[in-house]
């Protein structure tokens, strides 16, 4: 779910995330047997196909290039968020480099997973 909400479009990114969970959610709360609201949900997050067709899939995907600018890889990050966050018809591409800045600024203050949870 991080990852769809990292590399879509910022207006797509929550509905994308909230969509997908809570359909499944849904579905499985009206299920007309009490197994298979937890059954299904189970069954889905353990389906080996699909953990073999993300697998398959890893290539494709570009890293997130805030996981890039924590790594000091900055090229590479300019590079996937400039192609992710095109927009057609403005050759100077400044909602890209926009989202850049904005992701450069925010990847290089020092915040780690732990910190963010302390206060």
């Amino acid at each position: 779910m991080a990852l769809v909400s990292e590399v879509v479009k910022r207006a797509l990114g929550p509905q994308l995330t909230t969509a997908s969970a809570s359909y499944m959610g849904m579905a499985f709360f009206y299920a007309p047997y009490g197994e298979a609201q937890w059954r299904g949900p189970l069954g889905i997050a353990l389906l080996w196909p699909f953990m073999m067709l993300i697998i398959i899939a890893l290539p494709v995907v570009p890293e997130s290039p805030r996981f890039l600018l924590m790594r000091g890889r900055i090229e590479e990050a300019r590079e996937v968020t400039m192609k992710l966050h095109a927009v057609k018809g403005d050759p100077d591409q400044e909602f890209a480099r926009a989202e850049f800045y904005q992701m450069s600024k925010v990847s290089t203050d020092g915040c780690s997973f732990l910190r963010a949870f302390l206060i």
